[in-house]
């Protein structure tokens, strides 16, 4: 997966029917937090650590469960009318 920051969607329906696109407003976004977890991008590959350990016993159910909703996402995409890809 693909995190991507910036103001212009990329040109194309084929490339933009791939994105999931978040809208941030900027009123609604934290700038005292978002700096300070900018100055403490040093620790957030520790925090993944964190995150990937307390992920791994999930893996085996979520292997199984994962279909199921990729599915269910698929379809709600589809019903609100987004591209078919």
């Amino acid at each position: 997966m693909v995190v991507c920051t910036g103001e212009d969607l990329p040109s194309g329906h084929s490339i933009q029917a791939r994105l999931v696109i978040v809208e941030v407003d900027r009123e609604r976004l934290d700038l005292a937090v978002v700096t300070d977890l900018q100055a403490n991008g040093h620790r957030l590959a520790h925090a993944m650590r964190g995150y990937i350990e307390w992920l791994q016993p999930m893996i085996g159910p979520l292997r199984k469960a994962a279909p199921e909703r990729i599915g269910a996402i698929r379809r709600e995409l589809h019903r609100v009318g987004s591209h078919l890809r």
